[in-house]
């Protein structure tokens, strides 16, 4: 496999961090840089829900980072293709993982799979390689 630029991609409605645990363990395994792009949904009055997994994911970066890792972290609140598109074409993202579970997600890459040559990796379960 000759990915550089792994994406993980996940909501603030994402069920975990799975995809996020399993794109940390490849990186390290395939000496790639890892890129995270997390969209904030908000709910029907427009406000943003508990910050819990974005908390989480925060650690994750931290702890990455205080390793010498490279991860990058992006946040997004706008459309998800829009934000997607965008990070793909700066980063020259090869491949995206998503948690299998989280719909909008995998919506989402669905859409914009025909003009970005990507590889998608649905994520079953945490995974150490």
């Amino acid at each position: 496999m000759n990915t550089e630029n792994i994406l993980v991609l996940f909501s603030t409605q994402s069920p975990d961090l799975k995809a996020l645990y399993h794109g940390i363990a490849l990186m390290e395994r395939i000496r790639a840089r890892l890129f995270i792009l997390l969209i904030h949904n908000c709910d029907a009055i427009g406000l943003r829900k508990p910050p819990s997994l974005e908390n989480a994911c925060m650690d994750i970066v931290r702890q990455a980072k205080q390793e010498e890792m490279p991860v990058f972290f992006y946040s997004g609140e706008g459309d998800v293709q829009f934000e997607l598109m965008n990070i793909i074409k700066k980063e020259h993202i090869n491949l995206i993982l998503i948690d299998a579970d989280d719909q909008n997600m995998e919506d989402a890459v669905k859409k914009i799979k025909a003009d970005m040559p990507v590889q998608i990796i649905k994520v079953k379960e945490k995974s150490s390689l």
